[in-house]
């Protein structure tokens, strides 16, 4: 079991900002934390074909993650609107993947510095988490 993996939930239409991503990892990930990439099972073939270096993606499908989810039915997930559905594997993928930790990117984000364990997990092994108020946004609402 891992202590942290990387993860990134993505499909077709974020390809080219998912293949940016997968690049800046590959340059700023020098303790090789493993990296899981979950996408539709219609889209897996397409992203590894386009992606270079895939085969060091460890890849994983919506229909995998829906499958392990109690409860889960693909027919019920395929009905939901993308941003929604979405949600769902990212709050579900820790039952697939062999980890005690994992850090969700979106698939238009880029890393621009090295990263390790120690950005993310305390030395006592608890796990960083980033919250604020959203008090800016309310405050328009």
């Amino acid at each position: 079991m891992h202590n942290l993996v990387l993860f990134c939930k993505s499909y077709i239409g974020d390809l080219k900002r998912f293949e940016r991503l997968w690049n800046s990892l590959e340059k700023h990930n020098p303790e090789k934390i493993p990296f899981y990439a979950c996408v539709p099972e219609s889209d897996l073939e397409i992203f590894k074909t386009t992606i270079s270096n895939a085969n060091l993606i460890n890849w994983v499908t919506d229909q995998d993650v829906v499958e392990v989810s109690p409860g889960g039915s693909i027919a019920f997930y395929e009905s939901l609107d993308g941003r929604l559905s979405q949600q769902i594997i990212k709050a579900e993928a820790w039952r697939l993947i062999d980890c005690q930790n994992y850090v969700c990117f979106d698939s238009d984000s880029v890393v621009i510095r090295d990263l390790s364990t120690a950005d993310f997990i305390a030395p006592n092994g608890d796990p960083y988490t980033v919250m604020h108020q959203h008090k800016c946004f309310l405050e328009q609402a």
